[in-house]
């Protein structure tokens, strides 16, 4: 390609024929890539071209060529392949990390971290935000009542499914049978059965000799 430099229509030619002539070469095309030209003279000759991939694109052989004086560069290019053919790419460079934030008023559901490894595949699935705030229609096991004790729920899901019930006793009280519990799909705890019952032992100590007293007392888990 060549541009002339000519003096243009009125004007007076004072130094003779003033005409110049500037070789350049042809643009090239990189397909899932770009060429990076000398940024004072692109394609000028004498100058290089030089191929650079996009992310997940390697080049597959020669990525530099330089300008002739006849106008054409001296070695094709060759193409930027896809570095992962078989399969879905990450779209970030192999060892980006990815973390997972949530919004206020919701709590990361499942895995809030993965990388892109080698394969260009992410290290494991991406969780999801779910809201803290549970819906009407939500089910929710009912309630549960203890005698000499208390329930202890979830904080963030009180009484959801695949939560979680605690029971603790009073001090002096002991545990006779299950203490946790589970919501089930259905509303209905798992593993809440009929009273349990739990012995209160107490030593009182009165003129250096022991007496006992014993206590028996109920755990209600019916729901209500």
């Amino acid at each position: 390609m060549s541009i002339n430099c000519q003096i243009g229509p009125g004007k007076q030619q004072l130094f003779g024929e003033a005409t110049e002539t500037t070789t350049l070469c042809p643009d090239i095309t990189a397909p899932n890539g770009k060429i990076i030209y000398d940024p004072f003279r692109p394609r000028a000759v004498g100058t290089l071209a030089i191929l650079l991939c996009d992310i997940g694109y390697v080049p597959n052989g020669i990525i530099l060529t330089s300008c002739g004086s006849n106008g054409q560069w001296s070695k094709r290019l060759d193409e930027c392949k896809s570095q992962f053919p078989s399969g879905p790419v990450c779209p970030a460079l192999t060892g980006t990390w990815a973390w997972l934030f949530c919004s206020l008023g919701h709590i990361v559901n499942g895995s809030a971290i993965t990388f892109c490894d080698n394969n260009g595949q992410w290290s494991s699935p991406i969780g999801s935000c779910n809201s803290l705030v549970a819906p009407s229609n939500a089910v929710r096991c009912p309630e549960l009542t203890v005698s000499n004790g208390a329930v202890f729920y979830d904080i963030l899901k009180s009484r959801e499914v695949n939560t979680h019930a605690i029971m603790l006793c009073k001090l002096g009280y002991l545990p006779e049978g299950t203490t946790t519990v589970i919501c089930g799909q259905t509303g209905v705890w798992s593993g809440s059965s009929h009273a349990k019952l739990f012995t209160e032992i107490k030593r009182l100590l009165k003129k250096g000799s022991f007496s006992k007293r014993r206590v028996t007392s109920v755990l209600v888990a019916n729901q209500t």
